[in-house]
């Protein structure tokens, strides 16, 4: 809720600034994938150059709606990832797979000077990293089901958010960075070896012989 909370503040932010300043505010945040890969790029330091890695996540289009529709993202998924994993490590996936979804992005299209805002990318890693830790803690007699479960999730998960979102795209419907979407998921379930909780008490399923 903090970090839904200080995302709605910076878009607030955002809108109320004069519009030089949020001009300037999207060119330094903004993801442009052409500001990393050709000699054209007002970056002046590495910093300038790792910010928007990061920063992107923190700038929604239009009034609200982008920024309504990835915060409903985070608390429905992020909730299950901060009570599995602990709050700081939900941190960690989330700026992680923000980084994640960025390189893809830019790995994806190296050309495009179309610039890449919001935290959708950040949000299918913390789907990730939930995912990727319910395949790991699967055991027991159930391993297999639950497993199953789990992979048919990530199917459909994938399957609406990366290849749907690239259709719409394609289709000219909205612009939508399907890149991000894949390269943020695929960052969280990397991170989730790393991320998840040693468990107090054994899995009821490991106990079933």
């Amino acid at each position: 809720l903090w970090l839904v909370g200080t995302l709605v503040v910076a878009h607030a932010v955002r809108l109320l600034l004069p519009q030089n300043l949020q001009e300037e505010v999207f060119l330094r945040l903004a993801l442009v994938p052409t500001f990393y890969t050709t000699p054209d790029t007002p970056y002046q330091s590495l910093f300038d150059r790792l910010l928007p890695l990061v920063g992107h996540a923190f700038l929604h289009g239009g009034v609200f709606f982008h920024l309504f529709m990835n915060s409903v993202a985070i608390i429905q998924i992020g909730s299950n990832v901060a009570r599995t994993q602990g709050a700081r490590n939900f941190l960690i996936v989330f700026f992680v797979s923000a980084v994640g979804g960025a390189l893809a992005f830019i790995a994806i299209n190296p050309n495009l000077q179309m610039p890449a805002i919001g935290a959708s990318g950040a949000a299918c890693g913390l789907f990730g990293a939930y995912a990727g830790e319910a395949l790991l803690r699967a055991r027991g007699q159930w391993a297999k089901t639950r497993r199953q479960l789990v992979w048919r999730a990530i199917f459909w998960f994938l399957g609406v958010n990366v290849v749907l979102m690239a259709l719409v795209r394609i289709w000219g419907v909205f612009p939508i960075a399907w890149e991000a979407h894949l390269g943020g998921f695929i960052a969280g379930s990397l991170l989730a070896p790393f991320t998840m909780r040693r468990q107090r008490r054994p899995d009821v399923y490991s106990q079933v012989q």
